[in-house]
C-alpha cells in the first residue's frame, strides 16, 4: 500500500542553475505491506533528465545509483524498544547530520550498491543507536535488498518541469504548486528507479500481530554520501540550503554537507491513528514549562509564534504539524497565530510557509510580525 507520497524533480540539484550535471536523488513515493514474517518496504526514485535538462547526458547514461556506494536509511518505530532521534555517540549515525523528530527505535543503514550493510540499529538507555548485537550486518540481518529501473507503480509522475534559479525554482515550492505529470510530457521510465527489500519482524522484535493492533511508523532517508537529499515523508529540510555551493565542489549543492532536522510525522502502517506521542531532543528542546496557550484575543501575539515563546522558530511548524496529525502537544493550538496565510483555518501550508520563513524563502507577509486583537 502506498504509505507516503513524494513529487518528482524536487532534489537539490533543480534549485540551482549549476548542478543538473550530477545524478538525481529523488525518492518519489513509498510503499509497504507486511505478512507473518516479514516487513516489505518498496520505494521509487524519479530521474526526469531527459524531460527536464535533457543536455546533460551523464545523469541519463550513468544515473543508477547501484554504480554508487551513498548511504540509505530506513527509520522504524515499533514501540518495543528504547526511543532514539538518531543520535550516536559523538555525533550521528554515518556522520549524515541528520536527525529526526519522530521516535525511532529502529533504525536499517545500507548503501545504494549494496556493498555497505545491511546494518540494524537499535537504541540503547541514552537514546543513542548503537549496532544491534544479535542482528548486526548482511546476511545475519536477514533483510534482502534489490533494485531495478522502471515505470512507477504509482502509474503517474507528478511534479514541476522546470529547473534552476532561472526558471524561479525554489525550495520547497512543490508542496502548493500546480504539478504536471511527466509521463504525459514525453518522459521514459528507463532511468527511474524503484528499491524493494524484505525485512524480518523478529529482527525489529515485532510480529504481525503487532503491526495489526498498534501500527508502525516508517521514514526513508536518501544521501549523496552524507546529509540527506529527499526523504518520504517529504521534509524542506531536505532542500533548504540547495541553491548554495558545495564547499569542495561549487558546481554542487551544499545540501550534501548540511545539517538536517526533519519534523514531518513518520508514514504508519498497520493500524491507523496509533502515531506515537513524539518527545524531541536537542535540537530542537521540548520546552520543560508548557507556554501559556494563545487566546484568540487580548494583548499582541505574534504571526507564527505558536507555542506563545514570541519568537518564531521551527517548533513552531513541528506544533502545527503535531496539530494536524493529532498528536499531543501541551497547549491548543489557535487560529490567530497559526494561519500565517490568512485562509481562516489551520492546515499543513501554514507549518511550511514558516519553515519558509526561516530559510528565508518567499513565504506570505507578517509572519513574525505584532498582531494586535
Amino acid at each position: 500500500m502506498l504509505i507516503a507520497q513524494g513529487v518528482a524533480n524536487d532534489d537539490p540539484r533543480v534549485y540551482a542553475h549549476w548542478s543538473m550535471h550530477e545524478k538525481a536523488i529523488d525518492d518519489y513515493a513509498l510503499y509497504a505491506a507486511w505478512d507473518n514474517t516479514n516487513l516489505y518496504l518498496m520505494y521509487e526514485m524519479a530521474n526526469v533528465q531527459d524531460v527536464v535538462a535533457p543536455g546533460e547526458d551523464f545523469p541519463l547514461t550513468q544515473g543508477n545509483l547501484w554504480i554508487d556506494n551513498l548511504p540509505a536509511f530506513i527509520y522504524i518505530y515499533t514501540g518495543s524498544g528504547n526511543v532514539t532521534h538518531n543520535g550516536v555517540a559523538g555525533g550521528t549515525l554515518w556522520a549524515t547530520g541528520t536527525t529526526i523528530d519522530a521516535n525511532s527505535d529502529h533504525v536499517i543503514a545500507y548503501s545504494t550498491n549494496a556493498s555497505n550493510g545491511p546494518f540494524i540499529y537499535t537504541a540503547n538507555d541514552d537514546g543513542l543507536l548503537e549496532p544491534d548485537v544479535l542482528v548486526t550486518k548482511g546476511a545475519a540481518t536477514g533483510i534482502n535488498i534489490k533494485w531495478g529501473n522502471g515505470k512507477t507503480l504509482s502509474g503517474k509522475l507528478m511534479g514541476i518541469p522546470k529547473a534552476g534559479t532561472d526558471n524561479k525554482r525554489v525550495a520547497g515550492d512543490c508542496v502548493d504548486a500546480e504539478l504536471t505529470d511527466f509521463y504525459t510530457l514525453g518522459h521514459k521510465p528507463s532511468m527511474d528507479m524503484f528499491y524493494e527489500m524484505s525485512i524480518p519482524l523478529k529482527n525489529l522484535d515485532i510480529s504481525a500481530s503487532d503491526i495489526e493492533s498498534s501500527g508502525i511508523g516508517i521514514m526513508q532517508v536518501s544521501t549523496f554520501g552524507t546529509s540527506g537529499m529527499d526523504c518520504l515523508p517529504y521534509d524542506l529540510s531536505m532542500a533548504d540550503n540547495a541553491a548554495k555551493p558545495y564547499s569542495k565542489d561549487k558546481s554542487t549543492s551544499a545540501e550534501k554537507e548540511d545539517e538536517d532536522h526533519i519534523t514531518v510525522p513518520m508514514a504508519r502502517i498497520g493500524k491507523a491513528g496509533s502515531a506515537p506521542v513524539v518527545t524531541p531532543t536537542d535540537p530542537p528542546v521540548q520546552p520543560t514549562d508548557p507556554p501559556a496557550p494563545a487566546t484568540e484575543s487580548g494583548g499582541d501575539k505574534i504571526l507564527g509564534d505558536v507555542d506563545g515563546d514570541s519568537k518564531v522558530t521551527v517548533l513552531d511548524a513541528t506544533y502545527i504539524q503535531k496539530h494536524l496529525a493529532s498528536i499531543a502537544i501541551p497547549f491548543e493550538v489557535k487560529v490567530i497565530v497559526s494561519d500565517v496565510d490568512k485562509d481562516k483555518k489551520i492546515t499543513v501550508l501554514d507549518a511550511t510557509y514558516i519553515q519558509k520563513h526561516l530559510a528565508s524563502l518567499p513565504c506570505p507577509d507578517g509572519i513574525g510580525e505584532s498582531i494586535a486583537s
